[in-house]
């Protein structure tokens, strides 16, 4: 039996990993470390929820929202769709880039640069529309994946995008890198830590061949 093929599409955490403009980005201590003489290495470390490759919780944008832990895992193992859309275009996404996919699976991924910089921050991406998570939501999709660091633009102070999607039952991963992943359907393995108190995770994605 042939092994399937396994994509990591995590961004690296490191301290120069980019973070949301105002967002504490990561910071570490070794507070024992073998070379000072201690017996094993152990560090400890701080940053945002949302540094790399995340999971928001509808408690991110909603009062009542569940929080990251409580969330059901099934949406986060599964069949997803690969989208690749146009790198060129910068406004939002819209359904007609994506009506040639007929139906999809539960799970949809969003592909919109070329090369996607973990330690680069940018101002300009493409986010979905409105009219794209309508059309999602009739087609039964309920995680929404993309690689971007927000499904709204960094000046968007009323985060539209996000309700909306919270609003429409959905979940999001952000800061996905998929750029050496070709087009297609594969299974989706992405869980988040059971942090049952916050809004958002780190989470360690990967796609299967199947």
């Amino acid at each position: 039996m042939a092994l399937k093929k396994i994509y990591d599409i995590s961004l690296p955490l490191t301290v120069n990993t980019k973070v949301f403009p105002g967002d504490m980005p990561l910071q570490y201590n070794f507070v024992q470390h073998i070379e000072a003489g201690d017996k094993l290495n152990l560090s400890e470390f701080l940053a945002t929820t949302h540094i790399g490759t995340h999971v928001d919780a509808p408690l991110h944008y909603l009062e009542q929202g569940k929080a990251i832990g409580e969330l059901d895992l099934d949406i986060f193992i599964g069949t997803c769709q690969l989208v690749k859309v146009d790198t060129t275009i910068k406004t939002s996404i819209l359904p007609g880039e994506i009506t040639r996919y007929g139906n999809l699976p539960e799970r949809v991924l969003f592909c919109t640069t070329s090369e996607n910089k973990y330690d680069e921050w940018t101002d300009s991406y493409r986010i979905p529309s409105i009219e794209l998570i309508d059309y999602l939501n009739r087609m039964g999709v309920k995680l929404i994946g993309i690689d971007t660091p927000s499904v709204d633009m960094v000046n968007a102070s009323d985060a539209l995008i996000h309700k909306y999607i919270f609003k429409c039952e959905m979940l999001i991963i952000e800061n996905l890198y998929l750029n050496e992943v070709p087009e297609g359907r594969y299974e989706l393995i992405a869980l988040p830590l059971k942090f049952m108190e916050l809004e958002a995770s780190p989470v360690r994605v990967i796609l299967r061949s199947l």
